[in-house]
Parts: C-alpha cells; structure tokens; sequence
C-alpha cells in the first residue's frame, strides 16, 4: 500500500519530532466523565450496549458491537481506573469475568479484536495452571486464549495458500481488519508462555498477506470488504474505506509488535498510519474523524464524524509514538482535539455516541465510552520505561 512521504527519513540534521502537546487536564476531564458515565449505565458489572436517544451507530473498526467486546472492554477500563496490579478478586471482577468467559466460548467467526482485548487483560495476571479444552470451567483471561486462537487458526488460517481463508468455504468474504486481527491474535498467542511457531508462522503469514492486499494504492486506505479463493487471490468487494478500521489496524499489529518486537509488524503499523498523518483525503474535522468514503469517489463535503474513530486514532498514534519517537505527535494532537470537541458537542456526562450526524449524536455505546476510557488511561498514563526487548520472530 502506499504509504505516502509522511514517513520518509528525515535529515540527519533534522530535530527529532516534539512530543504531541495536549491539553491534559481536559482530556484527564472527559476520562472521568466517560468512567462516570460508564458506572452509571452498568448492571451487575456489564455495560449497557447502548443508552440514551438518536439512531443507532453501525460501529466499525476491530471491535463489533457484541456483549463480548462491551464485557472485555468495560472490565478492561475500570481495571484503568482502579491499580491494575491488584488481582481481579473482588466481586464485580469475578461476575464479569464469568460472564467474558461465557461469551468468548460462545463467540465464532474471525474474533481476533476480542482475544486481543482478552491478551491484554491476561497480561495483567500472574500464570496459573490452565485445564485443557475451550470449555474448560475457569474464569481466568489466561485460561480462555489458548483454546481461543486455536480455533481461530482452525477456522481462519489456510495452510495451503498460507493465507486468511474460511477453511470449508469455496469464497471467503471477508473484513480486512477482522482478517488482520486474527493474525496479529495468533502472533501474540503464539508467544505466550510456550512458544508456538506454528501459529507465529500463521499470524505473521495473514498480516503480511493482508498488507500486501487490501489497500488501496491512491490514498493506502483500507478496503471495507475483501474476496478470497482458495488459492489465495483477492479482490476488493467494497470499495467503502472506514477510519475506523485503519486505526484498528494499527493498533492490534503494534499489539503484536509489543508481544513479538518484531520490526515488520511496527512498520506495518506506520503504513496504516500514513494517511492519517499526511491526510491527502481530508479525514479529520474540527469535531473529529469522518466515518469514511468511497474510494472511487470524493470524501463527502458534510461528513458524520466517527467518534469511535477519533479515540482509534489517538490510541493507536499514541501507542506508536511510545515506541518510535513521536513521529505521529501531530496526529495525536488532532484526534485528541477532535474527540473534545466531538465531547462537547455530544454531552459526554452521559458518555460518547458512536458518531455526530446531522440529526444529531447517535445512540450512547457502551463499548464506545469503555474504548474511550481505555484510550485516554494508555494516553494519559506515564511513559512506560523502555523494558528489554523480547527475541524477534521470524520475519515473513
């Protein structure tokens, strides 16, 4: 995909970039409403999935609107909150996790972006003794992701034409960003503990295939829908492209980067994140992200703004800079004054819609307003040191 020359290397004269100024009290402000609001539409510890007036969003990007994703995301946040060094031992946890344990066994289809969520929680927890099979009774994150992406690289990976394919399926229609999660789910399981190759080789062959496909070559903005044979040719389907979905990208392979340190799969990131830092097709607004376009055309003159999209962006640009020298400080600075304004404009005493229309905020998300509360504890947090970096994986 083209990445653009917002990434070419800079002068050996040049300064480096400046970390991105943001308005810290303010965005430290909306997290609390966010959690506020958060606590308030929960019931026995499981977030509403949607609250409050306006249409109903169509939410895009790696997280669908399951109580799965609510369920992961929601636990994940309010672990934000409070020290997530504590164990997941109090009574609101333990139901929680309960019901998360039930839904990802219940889950099936190309659910990368939930053991994503899941891997995240787990690496909060010391090891433990795991029961074999998926059905296994325990509640515990770390017990529930192997037998999670092994039926994900079962379903979804191709040995044959080492690629992303509904094994079974004469044509597989597909996500790419669904596609893409599921591989960066089996490179980071592939890590985790004892060191699974085989599924490191399948995760790090889908991302790289993904990459090479699902792009386009004017703006390297990703397709909304792709076609697979079984040979491994594809063809884009939808030419719609969601902001969402680019950041997605990004964010679950530097998810993957961080398990492997693998240097491809952050220079992958960089090339989702290209547009997004030139912005040749006009993405960002004063109120935040456009939803997306067609490829084929123009970006539309009076777009919704994408709220889940705008926290995406500044999620997925903060977590690169924290590795790689700030070189997306600008594009953090603009989804962060993006999502306030689009705060603003929506009330988020009662938490964030998925998107500002016309007719005015769409529904309040439950998984929104958890993303949101995720993306400005990471946003707002100290630096984390520099830590030792893992052995490499195998590049593609």
């Amino acid at each position: 995909a083209g990445a653009g020359g917002a990434f070419s290397q800079p002068a050996t004269s040049s300064p480096p970039p400046a970390p991105a100024q943001l308005d810290r009290p303010a965005l430290t402000a909306l997290r609390a409403q966010l959690a506020s609001a958060m606590a308030a539409h929960s019931g026995g510890g499981h977030p509403a999935r949607a609250w409050g007036g306006g249409a109903a969003a169509g939410l895009a990007g790696p997280y669908r609107d399951l109580d799965a994703y609510a369920d992961l995301a929601g636990l994940l946040a309010t672990r934000g909150l409070d020290n997530p060094a504590l164990p997941l031992g109090n009574d609101r946890d333990r139901a929680l996790l309960a019901a998360v344990a039930s839904e990802v066994r219940d889950l099936s289809g190309p659910h990368g972006g939930a053991h994503l969520l899941l891997a995240r929680l787990a690496d909060e927890r010391g090891s433990t003794a795991c029961p074999e099979g998926r059905d296994n009774a325990t509640a515990d994150p770390r017990c529930l992701r192997a037998p999670f992406s092994d039926a994900l690289k079962a379903g979804w990976y191709d040995a044959a034409s080492h690629a992303f394919f509904h094994v079974g399926d004469t044509t597989t229609v597909y996500r790419p960003v669904e596609a893409i999660a599921v591989g960066c789910a089996l490179v980071v399981s592939g890590l985790d503990g004892v060191q699974d190759e085989d599924k490191i080789s399948a995760g790090m062959d889908i991302i790289k295939k993904e990459m090479e496909s699902d792009f386009d070559q004017h703006y390297g903005l990703v397709y909304g829908l792709m076609t697979a044979n079984p040979g491994g040719g594809r063809q884009p389907l939808d030419t719609n492209t969601r902001v969402a979905d680019q950041a997605g990208i990004a964010e679950m392979l530097l998810q993957a980067f961080d398990a492997s340190r693998e240097r491809q799969l952050q220079e992958y990131a960089r090339v989702a994140m290209a547009p997004l830092l030139d912005d040749t097709a006009g993405l960002a607004t004063a109120r935040g992200y456009i939803s997306g376009f067609d490829l084929k055309s123009s970006p539309p003159a009076n777009p919704d703004v994408d709220v889940e999209a705008g926290v995406l962006v500044l999620q997925a640009a903060h977590h690169y800079d924290v590795d790689d020298g700030n070189l997306l400080a600008r594009v953090e600075e603009t989804a962060a004054r993006g999502l306030l304004a689009a705060a603003t404009v929506a009330g988020a005493a009662d938490g964030l819609p998925g998107a500002l229309t016309a007719a005015g905020p769409t529904m309040r998300s439950g998984l929104v307003t958890a993303l949101g509360v995720l993306a400005l504890t990471d946003v707002l947090a100290i630096p984390r040191p520099a830590t030792a970096a893992a052995a490499p994986v195998a590049s593609p």
